[in-house]
C-alpha cells in the first residue's frame, strides 16, 4: 500500500511539475519553450518513426508535431502526463501525413533501424524486414496501421495505445488484430519478416 502511494503521489507531482512548465510556454517563457523541446524532441521524432516507418517527410513531421503541441498546451490541464499529450498530438501528426502523402513505396536507404548494438549484417536483414513490413502496411488503414506498430512492434501496452490514439480498448484490440492477420499471412511465407516479428517486443494484450 506504502508503494502504491509513493507511486500515486510522484505521479501526481510529475503531473503539476507539467501543467507548470505548460502555464509557462503559453506564458511566453522561451526557456520554458526549449525545455519541453529537448525533453521531448526524441520521443516525437521515434513516434512519428514508428508510425511512418521511415525518415522521409520526417522533420516537417516533427516541425508540425511541435507546432501543434505548442498551439494546444492552452487546453492542457495536467490530467495527464505531458508526455502522453505529446505523444496524443504526434500520433494525430502521423496519421495525417500517412493520408495526405502519396503511396509510394519506402525505399531501403530511407529506413533506419533503432538496434545500433547490432552486427553490421544484422543491421541489413532488419532494415529490409521493416522495409518488406511498412510495405504491408502501406496498404493498411492508417488508425489500423498505427494502433498495431505501436503495439507490436513498439511494444505498448493495449491500453496506452487506445490512450495516445483517443480510441476504446475494444477498437484498439480490433484494430491490432485485423492488422496482424494480414500482416501474419504474408510472414508465413517470409523467414525475414517473420524473424523480424518473433523479435518485436511483446506487450500485455490486457491492456495493463
Amino acid at each position: 500500500m506504502a508503494h502504491h502511494d509513493d507511486v500515486t503521489e510522484r505521479a501526481r507531482n510529475d503531473r503539476a511539475l507539467d501543467a507548470e512548465l505548460a502555464r509557462r510556454c503559453i506564458a511566453g517563457d522561451e526557456l520554458a519553450r526549449r525545455t519541453l523541446f529537448d525533453a521531448h524532441k526524441r520521443r516525437v521524432h521515434h513516434v512519428l518513426f514508428r508510425v511512418m516507418g521511415s525518415n522521409r517527410d520526417i522533420d516537417d513531421a516533427i516541425q508540425e508535431a511541435f507546432l501543434e503541441i505548442f498551439r494546444s498546451l492552452t487546453i492542457y490541464r495536467g490530467e495527464s502526463l505531458l508526455s502522453t499529450w505529446v505523444d496524443r498530438i504526434t500520433v494525430r501528426v502521423g496519421i495525417r501525413v500517412l493520408r495526405t502523402r502519396p503511396r509510394d513505396r519506402v525505399a531501403l536507404h530511407e529506413v533506419l533501424t533503432e538496434d545500433l548494438g547490432r552486427a553490421p549484417d544484422r543491421q541489413a536483414e532488419a532494415r529490409e524486414a521493416t522495409r518488406r513490413l511498412y510495405r504491408i502496411l502501406d496498404d493498411v488503414d492508417p488508425t489500423h496501421r498505427t494502433a498495431f506498430v505501436l503495439h507490436a512492434i513498439d511494444g505498448r501496452p493495449l491500453r496506452d495505445v487506445a490512450t495516445v490514439m483517443g480510441a476504446s480498448l475494444i477498437a484498439t484490440k480490433l484494430r491490432v488484430w485485423r492488422t496482424r492477420q494480414r500482416v501474419e499471412a504474408i510472414a508465413r511465407r517470409d523467414e525475414l519478416l517473420r524473424e523480424y516479428l518473433d523479435q518485436a517486443p511483446q506487450a500485455s494484450e490486457g491492456g495493463t
